[in-house]
C-alpha cells in the first residue's frame, strides 16, 4: 500500500489588489482585536470594524504586502517612510517564518528607497510583538507613555530599530516567529 502525502499549500507574499481588501481587512480586524481586546476600553475596540480596516488598508495599498498560504491570507505588513506600521500574522500561522519573510519584504522595499534603518513600534502589553522583535535582535531605542489610552493604567509605546538589509535566504536567524 502506498501512502499519499498531500502537498502543502503554496506560500506567497505579494502586494494586495483592491479585490484583496476585504480579505486583508478581515485578517487585520481579527489579529488587531485578538491583540488588543483584553487591553483597550470597549469604546476604542468598537470603532475598529472590518469596514474601518478596508478604508485604512485602501490608503496603504502601494506600501502593503500580504502573505498567503494557498488562497488564505495569513499575514500582512505595511510601511510608511522607514517605519513598519503594521505587522500581523494570523495566530495559527505564527512561528513558521512568515513574520520574518514579511519583514524581509518590507526591508528590501526600504533599502531600495535608500533608508539605512527601519523602525517598528508596539505597546508594551503586546508580548507577542515585543518578543518577536527581540528574538530577531531589533534594538529597543525608546519608550513613550501613551497617556489616556487605557484609563487607570500606564501603557508605553516601545520603539525598535535595526539596519534595513534584509536577511539573505538561508542566513541563520536566532529564534522563531
Amino acid at each position: 500500500m502506498t501512502a499519499t502525502i498531500a502537498a502543502l499549500p503554496q506560500r506567497t507574499i505579494r502586494a494586495p489588489t483592491e479585490d484583496d481588501l476585504p480579505a486583508a481587512a478581515k485578517l487585520l480586524h481579527r489579529c488587531w482585536h485578538d491583540a488588543y481586546r483584553r487591553h483597550l476600553p470597549p469604546r476604542l475596540l468598537t470603532g475598529r470594524t472590518e469596514d474601518y480596516w478596508v478604508d485604512y488598508l485602501g490608503k496603504r495599498l502601494s506600501r502593503t504586502w500580504l502573505a498567503w498560504i494557498g488562497d488564505r491570507p495569513a499575514g500582512l505588513i505595511s510601511v510608511t517612510s522607514n517605519c513598519i506600521d503594521d505587522l500581523w500574522v494570523v495566530r495559527r500561522y505564527r512561528r513558521r517564518g512568515l513574520g520574518r519573510d514579511l519583514l524581509d519584504t518590507a526591508l528590501a522595499h526600504l533599502e531600495a528607497r535608500g533608508f539605512a534603518h527601519a523602525q517598528a513600534g508596539c505597546e508594551d502589553f503586546n508580548a507577542d510583538a515585543v518578543g518577536f522583535f527581540r528574538r530577531l535582535e531589533w534594538t529597543e531605542i525608546g519608550s513613550e507613555p501613551l497617556l489616556g489610552l487605557v484609563p487607570g493604567r500606564q501603557v508605553n509605546a516601545l520603539v525598535f530599530s535595526r539596519p534595513v538589509e534584509p536577511r539573505v535566504a538561508g542566513q541563520e536567524q536566532t529564534g522563531h516567529d
